[in-house]
């Protein structure tokens, strides 16, 4: 397949080697440096299961639980590593607002 006139390949058996992209710091030390990409899941997920949902449960009530599961996420880890904070949660409640409004592109702060 030929697209924007680069020859495209299908290889269904790559293999991506993640230990590529990180050094040699911690685990703890590497989930910090990536820490901010979770506000993005979040509001994707939410964003993507308001607009293209199949059913109402999903489009209204899967996005709440997937808020849940974060915050339980980081209540976890406050208590037993120092990757998030409790800050952390005010962060989770505006990509899930973002999301549902439909606000996408890089985050303000």
């Amino acid at each position: 397949t030929i697209l924007a006139g680069f020859d495209v390949k299908l290889i269904t058996k790559a293999i991506l080697n993640k230990e590529l992209f990180f050094d040699k710091s911690s685990i703890i030390e590497q989930r910090r440096k990536t820490k901010w990409k979770l506000y993005y899941h979040i509001r994707n997920t939410v964003y993507f299961n308001k607009n293209y949902g199949k059913n109402f449960v999903v489009r209204n009530i899967r996005s709440s639980f997937v808020l849940l599961e974060y915050i339980a996420y980081v209540l976890k880890n406050v208590l037993f590593n120092n990757k998030y904070e409790l800050k952390d949660i005010k962060t989770f409640f505006e990509a899930f607002s973002d999301g549902y409004k439909g606000r996408l592109g890089k985050r303000e702060v």
